[in-house]
This record gives C-alpha cells, structure tokens and sequence, in this order.
C-alpha cells in the first residue's frame, strides 16, 4: 500500500502471515484520508473501524505499521520503541521511511492500495 504524509510518499508491506484479519479489514477499508500527528517516535491517525484482534506487543521497530486497538489508530514508527500499551503489528515500510523521521506537527494523512 501507498502511504502520503505532509507530501512524503512511504511503501507499506502488510504482514499477512502475521495478523492477517487485522490486513484483511485495513484493506477493505481503503483509501483513508484523515489527519496524523506526532508523538513519541511515531506518526498515528484515527481511523473509523475497528480492525479486530491480533498478536499483541508493546516493542516496536523503526519502520513498523501497527493498529491501536484501544485508540482505534494506526500508527507509522520510525524509531525502535516500548509502546504505553499494546499494539498489532501488521505492515512493515518498505521505502520512505527516512522521509518522516524528524517530522514534529499535523499532516495530512492519505493511504491507497497500490496494484
């Protein structure tokens, strides 16, 4: 999938193998259009589904995509982090991802399937 924050295009990987329903309703509900912001060593949006349940983890790698069940987010990590909660791991950046590390604010935020 393509990604489009403040401009920056990022690639997405979805990582089927390892949460796949949680794949499976992210991509039914695409494309997203919304607002991200900043926090930690993320970029996170609200999205208005819920996507499910997976495999739970509060350790995250530069580049990992993740669903917020309790927030009903996704965030984008571009650093390695201990998370305040829980998070599914579900899609990894494939390209782009130095282009949002250091970004600090409000983006907007766009997300396609990509063929």
């Amino acid at each position: 999938m393509r990604v489009i924050i403040d401009n920056k295009q990022l690639k997405v990987k979805l990582l089927r193998e390892k949460n796949p329903i949680v794949c499976e309703r992210f991509m039914s509900i695409l494309p997203l259009e919304g607002t991200a912001l900043t926090r930690n060593s993320e970029i996170f949006f609200i999205i208005p589904h819920s996507l499910g349940r997976g495999k739970l983890t509060n350790e995250v790698k530069a580049g990992d995509v993740a669903y917020w069940p309790m927030e009903n987010s996704i965030s984008f990590f571009y650093n390695d982090s201990k998370t305040q909660g829980n998070v599914i791991i579900f899609g990894k950046i494939i390209d782009g991802l130095e282009q949002i590390r250091g970004l600090t604010g409000v983006f907007t935020i766009r997300v396609e399937k990509i063929s």
